[in-house]
């Protein structure tokens, strides 16, 4: 079982943190794969 708990973001003692990552980051997650494409490119190309 998940315990989450609202904060009030105007007092809580981390508040530049949280703006900073929310607001001033663009924060982003990227994922790379191998992905054979050999049947989706014609032979003759």
């Amino acid at each position: 079982m998940m315990n989450y708990r609202v904060i009030d973001r105007e007092t809580y003692y981390r508040k530049g943190v949280f703006r900073h990552f929310t607001e001033d980051c663009k924060c982003s997650t990227s994922m790379t794969a191998r992905v054979d494409v050999t049947e989706l490119v014609p032979a003759d190309h």
